[in-house]
């Protein structure tokens, strides 16, 4: 599937603020297929603060659901690296 094809399929982002740390890890965990719980675990925090970033990100994004926050980011990311670095 081409990129341009994922356009159609996936809304682009609400929001491009840059993520702190902590969603950072979050989202990195999330995209690895992790649980909240297991990534309250390794960030050693509790399992409701997670579920209560990722509410968060999906707010901030405009993502109906957390596989579609990932979707988003995901084809965020990928466009991000496919774009000439100017210099």
């Amino acid at each position: 599937m081409s990129s341009s094809y994922a356009q159609f399929l996936l809304s682009p982002p609400q929001q491009h603020e840059k993520l702190d740390v902590a969603d950072e890890a979050i989202v990195q965990l999330l995209i690895e297929g992790a649980t909240a719980k297991e990534i309250a675990e390794t960030l050693s925090v509790s399992a409701r603060t997670v579920e209560h970033r990722i509410e968060r990100l999906k707010t901030r994004y405009g993502a109906r659901n957390t596989v579609h926050l990932i979707a988003m980011l995901v084809t965020a990311h990928a466009e991000k690296m496919a774009e000439p670095k100017q210099g």
